[in-house]
């Protein structure tokens, strides 16, 4: 027996037991790391256009942006100094409002708002480049394109709702939680291969153990995750009705300029859009993943705020 062999046979436990350490350190990493350490940078990246200029905020962006940052202050929902952590860019390459990080995050954090909120009339909405998963050219001066284009324009109180809900979104622990679930995640899987390598002699049966318990450990943390994400999806937007009847309204018209859009979509590219919506225009669900609420849900869930709303005031009146 060669010294090397031997050197394996005696040390298998150890190298094995280190290479997953350090394989699941470097994915987490990989995982979390334009969230923490690289945020600025994942930031830079996404308010750079062509000319490497960021997009600026228009004067309707600036005045919501006021606007909502006055009301979370006046409602002692957020103080001046959280709010001095939050940075609001413009994303060219999404659709729909984002934040990455989180206020409870040493890093920091930033809400993405798409570059349709910046128009404000169909005319202005380019169509030769629209991004939805990827860049679709729609043909412009068609009725399809004509109802896409009403679609994406957003009013002031809908761009008032999107970001106050992205705002409220920033003060929570999902970061944390969701890099939790990753390191439980990489941890059991560690400790599966582990075990079965260094106890179990067959080769068949190690697959039999391996193959089957990786992706039943990965989907029983996932449905974790989707229960979470959809229970606080829910109570922000209760949370943000209770802001006032801008918010309620703007609530109504986001999404049902979303459900209209998606709509759109769906019907003028559906090769390549069926996997992104359904005919009905909510976005398209999956089965062991599903951590978001349907739009139109949400859209019946401001219908309801509004109705209930215009019934209080008529009460007043009486």
């Amino acid at each position: 027996m060669s010294r090397f062999r031997k050197f394996m046979m005696e040390w298998n436990r150890v190298i094995l037991g280190s290479v997953l350490t350090a394989g699941s350190l470097a994915e987490l990493f990989g995982f979390c790391a334009p969230e923490t350490v690289f945020l600025r940078e994942y930031k830079y990246l996404l308010t750079l256009k062509e000319m490497e200029e960021p997009y600026p905020l228009t004067p309707k962006l600036e005045e919501a942006r006021n606007e909502v940052f006055k009301d979370l202050i006046r409602k002692g929902r957020l103080s001046q100094k959280q709010l001095e952590k939050i940075d609001i860019i413009i994303n060219g390459d999404m659709n729909d409002p984002f934040h990455k990080g989180n206020l409870n995050s040493r890093f920091g954090t930033f809400v993405a708002l798409p570059i349709t909120f910046t128009y404000n009339h169909p005319e202005e909405v380019p169509m030769d480049n629209f991004m939805i998963g990827q860049t679709l050219p729609i043909e412009d001066g068609t009725q399809e394109g004509a109802v896409l284009k009403k679609s994406i324009i957003q009013g002031k109180n809908a761009v008032k709702y999107a970001l106050l809900r992205e705002c409220l979104l920033t003060d929570s622990y999902d970061m944390q939680i969701k890099y939790v679930l990753l390191t439980m995640f990489l941890a059991i899987c560690s400790a599966l291969v582990y075990l079965s390598v260094t106890r179990i002699k067959s080769r068949s049966q190690m697959l039999l153990t391996i193959l089957p318990s990786i992706p039943i450990n990965g989907l029983v943390l996932l449905q974790f995750w989707c229960l979470y994400k959809r229970r606080k999806d829910s109570s922000v937007d209760m949370e943000v009705a209770e802001f006032g009847p801008d918010y309620v309204l703007g609530g109504l018209e986001y999404y049902t300029q979303i459900v209209r859009r998606n709509k759109a979509l769906y019907y003028i590219m559906k090769d390549n859009t069926r996997d992104h919506f359904t005919a009905a225009g909510n976005e398209k669900e999956y089965f062991f993943w599903n951590d978001r609420i349907p739009v139109k849900t949400k859209r019946d869930f401001f219908k309801q705020k509004v109705e209930e709303m215009n019934d209080a005031i008529k009460e007043k009146i009486q």
